[in-house]
């Protein structure tokens, strides 16, 4: 079936919360059989298990009458494969279910109030990983190497600035994070945070809508990375700056083990002529961003880091991936949200794709 991105636009997917009940929705064209799956500990091996209805636009749903604040749930795809929900917002450590949050228990005090509106004409931009910043035991912050050890104030090596502190000093604006969206390829467990072999800059994405574990002081508390991040972004602000996100649309780190791949067996990403998973990103996959509901994914996600967490930017990795008429609906739909909001990225690919080249 073909989808038009414009009716099914406004239709919410996820764990959509609220303190009486929860409802459950999941795009999973081809698929007879969903279950959802909930616990209240995701090391627990026997959950509790729902049928879920399919209903329009190949969405399964369910609802739960209860509060599910820090449940973990994963939906069990036809009696064979358990995976996390692509719209999962909060998850336990690395990424095994997806969680249920209210949101409005994770915000830090003063939040959204400091946010700066600087326009792209003014901006100067500083690029960095969250990690490499403080995790020198010479920049002298607290938290080396985590969100809560970027926005530490007045951190001094000798008589020279370090942290937030030097980056206000040398007038920087704008502040570009390499990716802090959920990826997959590092242990988020903090005994394992500083070893040599578990590093990554975050190219690997996982789930889209979830802030990365590795850089909370605390990976196995639901809202404390939330939180924690969100205290970045405000502090950030306090001091007079933005926050750009790295995102990477391009491809995802899974391929046929993916969450997307088991839900929507041959949508979400591209394949060629001879079925195989297209490569116009250079590490052998690309997303097919011109379906419509793999551009609602992107869109959705783009404005919930915006809404949620008083993102002001985002810098697109392999830019060109991403067909234009979803980077054109993207800016216009983020602009609504923010109007000085920007936007750049990578004009070009990694490999030969098989998006045609006017989009």
């Amino acid at each position: 079936m073909i989808y038009n991105y414009e009716e099914i636009k406004d239709i919410k997917l996820g764990a959509i919360y609220t303190k009486k009940y929860t409802e459950f929705r999941v795009f999973a064209p081809n698929r007879k059989k969903i279950d959802l799956l909930i616990t209240d500990d995701y090391r627990k091996i026997r959950k509790e298990k729902f049928s879920m209805v399919k209903t329009k636009f190949d969405i399964f749903y369910c609802k739960i009458d209860k509060d599910l604040d820090g449940f973990f749930y994963s939906y069990l795809v036809e009696d064979k494969y358990e995976v996390t929900d692509p719209y999962s917002k909060a998850s336990s450590i690395n990424s095994l279910m997806s969680a249920v949050v209210d949101f409005e228990k994770t915000n830090p005090k003063n939040f959204k109030k400091f946010a700066p509106k600087i326009c792209e004409n003014k901006a100067i931009i500083y690029e960095l990983n969250v990690k490499d910043y403080t995790a020198n035991k010479n920049s002298n912050v607290k938290y080396r190497g985590k969100f809560l050890g970027l926005c530490e104030k007045n951190s001094k090596f000798k008589d020279h600035t370090t942290g937030l502190s030097h980056l206000k000093e040398m007038n920087v604006t704008h502040i570009q994070l390499l990716p802090v969206y959920d990826f997959i390829s590092t242990f988020e467990e903090n005994e394992k945070f500083f070893d040599d072999d578990n590093y990554n800059w975050g190219y690997d994405p996982e789930l889209y809508f979830n802030v990365e574990g590795s850089y909370s002081t605390n990976p196995y508390k639901i809202k404390r990375r939330i939180y924690e991040f969100k205290e970045m972004v405000n502090k950030i602000h306090e001091n007079g700056m933005n926050v750009v996100m790295d995102v990477v649309y391009n491809h995802t780190f899974k391929t046929i083990d993916s969450n997307l791949e088991i839900l929507a067996p041959n949508y979400y990403h591209r394949k060629n002529q001879y079925g195989n998973f297209s490569n116009g990103s250079g590490v052998g996959n690309e997303l097919a961003s011109e379906k419509a509901f793999v551009r609602k994914l992107i869109i959705d996600s783009l404005k919930h880091w915006v809404s949620e967490y008083d993102i002001d930017g985002f810098r697109f990795d392999l830019m060109a991936l991403i067909d234009i008429d979803t980077i054109k609906i993207a800016i216009k739909e983020l602009k609504k949200i923010k109007p000085y909001i920007i936007i750049y990225g990578e004009p070009w690919m990694g490999g030969e794709s098989v998006l045609p080249l006017e989009k």
